[in-house]
């Protein structure tokens, strides 16, 4: 279901796309920085709306030079095509990204572009491809110092020991992953790493345990 403040941002950038197209705003510098925060936030409800406004947007903000905006909507574009189920035009929008932060030297962001493409090999159940974007992550993660990036590393290495059957590698990036989010007092992100704790223990048939 959609929020309020999304059904709103929703019929504002219907209207506006009846009545003309992003062009014809684009000198109101309010209406420009609305469509671009606009679709940051209906990728998810409504992602060929998304679609449609950021590839009009991406190519406008290519125009003038927007780099900051540019990447929001490349991000959300990603996410967009990600929810309509094309997992390879997100790929495509990831890896333009993931140029630019490698180009900008932004481990941080790099780092979760990285950890999205693995994730989408691992979608794929090519799992090869998706550990070695996750190991990149993981570099780049300990290079941004950003503990919760870190966490979040541990937690995807963890999942495909998992699922490669590796369980004492994943019980080891799932412990990791606990510790970080201990530290954090981050409960969400803590209560998802027990519980791929708990999974583990009952792979290897220590119920007693879990």
């Amino acid at each position: 279901m959609m929020s309020s403040t999304v059904k709103k941002i929703f019929l504002f950038i219907i209207v506006l796309l009846i009545t003309d197209s992003i062009y014809a705003y684009s000198f109101d510098t309010l209406k420009y920085k609305i469509y671009v925060d606009s679709v940051s936030k209906i990728y998810y409800n409504s992602p060929e709306l998304a679609i449609k406004l950021g590839k009009e947007l991406y190519e406008y903000t290519n125009r003038i030079g927007d780099n900051e905006s540019n990447e929001s909507i490349l991000n959300s574009l990603s996410l967009a095509y990600f929810y309509t189920g094309d997992r390879k035009e997100s790929l495509l929008y990831l890896n333009i990204l993931r140029n630019i932060y490698t180009k900008k030297h932004d481990d941080d962001k790099l780092s979760l572009v990285l950890n999205r493409i693995g994730a989408l090999y691992q979608d794929w159940s090519l799992q090869s491809e998706a550990l070695n974007y996750f190991n990149l992550a993981y570099k780049h993660a300990i290079k941004s110092k950003n503990q919760a990036r870190i966490g979040q590393c541990y937690n995807n290495l963890g999942f495909i020991n998992k699922d490669q059957e590796n369980y004492d590698k994943a019980f080891d990036y799932f412990t990791k992953a606990k510790e970080i989010y201990s530290q954090l007092n981050d409960k969400k992100n803590l209560a998802f790493t027990l519980n791929n704790i708990g999974i583990v223990y009952k792979r290897v048939k220590s119920y007693e345990k879990s």
